[in-house]
């Protein structure tokens, strides 16, 4: 089942065998989410700021913003994000796009993650990034030569599975997705998004509250 709101319908032009023809179209939406942290002043209060505000397709909101912030290197676990609620006193367009996270530990305002606190395309990762350091990997993962070694026919197969499970991508043909499969081919999670790196981020967030069995294999 789809998210509401994650599809929007649209009038296209059709050009096919020398006509022109005005016509609806089922289309993936996009729309801004602003991520807000707690940062601690230097008078020992908490304000929230704007961290981060990326384009997205609505939906799973949550768990974008979670995965986002443990790829920035912001918390290492589901566990430091004590909750989370959608910033209705912004208005209309804050009861569902501002989205502000409860740190266990405030940021500091001197914090380099300040740096980065503009807008994110849904095209691209590495928008308000200004520093070739700042593209370095965080929580980089810990590879075992022993274990977690998928078969290549297998693998193979993955991306033929992860298209037959995109509802949003089979209604608008204009849709990420990042599949997460246990060790028979199995999946077992899947998020879609107009944006490749939010699609990732949304199953990193599920991950991370979820901590499904199959990862710990």
């Amino acid at each position: 089942m789809n998210n509401k709101g994650d599809i929007i319908k649209t009038g296209i032009q059709q050009y096919r065998s020398g006509t022109l023809s005005i016509l609806e179209d089922s289309v993936c939406a996009e729309e801004p989410l602003e991520i807000r942290v707690p940062f601690a002043t230097t008078e020992g209060k908490v304000e929230y700021r704007t961290l981060a505000i990326t384009m997205r397709t609505p939906g799973n909101d949550i768990e974008l913003a979670r995965g986002f912030l443990y790829s920035e290197g912001v918390i290492a676990e589901a566990a430091d994000i004590k909750g989370f609620y959608y910033c209705d006193e912004r208005g209309e367009a804050g009861s569902r796009n501002s989205l502000a996270l409860q740190l266990k530990v405030p940021l500091s305002l001197d914090s380099h993650l300040l740096e980065r606190r503009f807008t994110t395309y849904s095209s691209c990762g590495l928008c308000g990034k200004t520093s070739i350091q700042s593209l370095e990997l965080q929580n980089p993962p810990r590879l075992c030569e022993q274990t977690g070694i998928f078969n290549a026919l297998l693998l193979h197969q993955l991306s033929a599975k992860t298209l037959k499970h995109q509802q949003l991508f089979q209604q608008t043909g204009s849709a990420h997705a990042s599949g997460l499969f246990d060790f028979e081919g199995n999946l077992v999670k899947l998020c879609e998004d107009i944006g490749r790196h939010n699609a990732l981020d949304k199953l990193i967030g599920y991950c991370l509250a979820e901590k499904p069995e199959q990862l710990k294999k």
